[in-house]
């Protein structure tokens, strides 16, 4: 993959993100945004939309 591909790519995910946190927002939705899920234990689950 190509620089310009990466980046791209990058800016497809930061996007989606940033959509997915909006309408969490919007709905008045608590959000949930994991990573690797090492601190899986600190969230609500029963609460909080996951997001990857």
């Amino acid at each position: 993959m190509t620089e310009l591909a990466m980046h791209a790519a990058d800016r497809d995910i930061a996007d989606t993100l940033c959509e997915q946190v909006r309408s969490a927002y919007d709905a008045r939705t608590p959000l949930r945004i994991v990573g690797g899920d090492t601190r899986a234990f600190m969230a609500d689950r029963w609460k909080a939309k996951r997001c990857r």
